[in-house]
């Protein structure tokens, strides 16, 4: 008998815990959301704890699982945030990395504001963030390496097929109760960088 592996601990930023609750369900069992925040500035706010294993004292939200035992693969940020909100949150990560730990600094994601997107909070925009975090994370598990001119980089990491976006969005939607089966994603190793999720 095989053990299960442990789901992938990451943190979310967004603005509305209606499409935080929505991108939680959605990237179970493969993603684990330890930590759900309202905004740039409580994601930078909050951080410097998780990284060192506290929860911070006040948080934003509580939607994610507050795990905060390992320091998590990945931030990502919704297409609300401007690129000093993005500045903030990448220096809260690289000013606070315990020095004494062998897991790298998390990967910084942000969606992509130039691509078009259904109108936030609605359950379609969800489901595309949803496939996009898949798929981004996806590459990089499978050792795909990002291209971009510099630290704060923009990649094309991703393509998503209808289908796919379909059948993330009938899984958050679906009122029956029946889980669709997405293929389980083992952990990766990741560098601090910032990457679009783009959909072509």
């Amino acid at each position: 008998m095989t053990d299960t592996p442990r789901p992938i601990p990451i943190v979310v930023c967004g603005k509305a815990e209606i499409v935080g609750k929505m991108v939680v369900e959605g990237l179970k069992p493969e993603y684990e959301v330890i930590l759900f925040c309202l905004g740039s500035k409580p994601t930078a706010a909050e951080l410097p704890f998780i990284l060192h294993g506290t929860p911070p004292p006040s948080q934003s939200s509580s939607i994610g699982t507050n795990s905060f035992s390992t320091i998590p693969y990945a931030v990502i940020m919704g297409a609300a945030w401007s690129a000093q909100d993005v500045a903030d949150v990448k220096s809260a990560i690289y000013q606070n990395m315990p020095p004494d730990v062998d897991a790298p600094a998390p990967v910084l994601l942000r969606n992509d504001t130039t691509k078009p997107t259904p109108k936030p909070p609605s359950p379609e925009y969800a489901a595309q963030l949803v496939a996009r975090i898949r798929s981004c994370l996806g590459k990089l598990k499978g050792g795909e390496k990002p291209d971009g001119p510099d630290e704060g980089v923009v990649v094309s990491l991703l393509r998503l097929s209808f289908l796919w976006l379909a059948i993330v969005f009938l899984s958050l939607t679906c009122r029956s109760g029946t889980k669709w089966t997405i293929p389980k994603l083992s952990y990766f190793t990741s560098t601090s960088i910032i990457i679009r999720l783009i959909e072509h």
